[in-house]
């Protein structure tokens, strides 16, 4: 069992999320942990709980595209540090306008 078994890795800095023509572009500084599996984003629209997992497997990048938005519609963004034993970081929201 490693070390970071039981504890959750740090959580991405500098998170955000701008339209770029007809996606949205998502970019943030990488965990400063060492056990890093990927990262998982979700997306939802405000005033609405449920999140959408915008992939299966954790991002290992520091970027994403999300081709799959409405031009103009606001969205809240989460991201969340996973590492190698499953456990997953506190999450970071970034929103469009």
């Amino acid at each position: 069992i490693s070390f970071s078994a039981g504890n959750p890795p740090l959580p991405v800095d500098n998170f955000i999320a701008s339209y770029e023509g007809d996606y949205v572009l998502l970019l943030w500084n990488q965990s400063a942990s060492r056990d890093i599996a990927g990262y998982a984003i979700t997306r939802r629209e405000p005033g609405i709980t449920a999140e959408q997992k915008l992939h299966q497997e954790p991002i290992t990048a520091n970027s994403y595209r999300d081709r799959n938005v409405q031009p103009g519609r606001q969205y809240i963004y989460t991201i969340k540090t996973i590492d190698n034993n499953g456990n997953e970081s506190t999450a970071v929201e970034a929103e469009t306008t």
